[in-house]
């Protein structure tokens, strides 16, 4: 992700759409064998644990990772004002 916004920057404006669909797609295949990663070595090697506890910490690394590229969108179109809406509210709602 370090390489995404100089990446984004030298693309012309009608292919930065691209850029961010492939830094997206990596992201979220990344965090798909990621999560099933741990749900399968939950369920061989801590079977003593209940597997709902691997399960939700799999659809948490599923479901996070890709939502760090939001961040990285506000910053690459200069949104700076919806990239504190959005960490206000992303903070409530994991409070909540």
């Amino acid at each position: 992700m370090t390489t995404f916004l100089p990446f984004y920057y030298e693309r012309p404006e009608s292919q930065q759409g691209t850029v961010i669909f492939s830094a997206f797609l990596s992201l979220f295949v990344l965090s798909f064998f990621s999560a099933l990663l741990i749900v399968i070595a939950g369920v061989l090697f801590f079977k003593e644990m209940s597997w709902y506890f691997f399960a939700a910490y799999a659809g948490y690394i599923f479901f996070n990772s890709p939502a760090f590229i939001i961040e990285y969108i506000f910053l690459a179109k200069n949104k700076n004002s919806l990239i504190v809406y959005y960490a206000f509210i992303a903070f409530t709602l994991q409070v909540l």
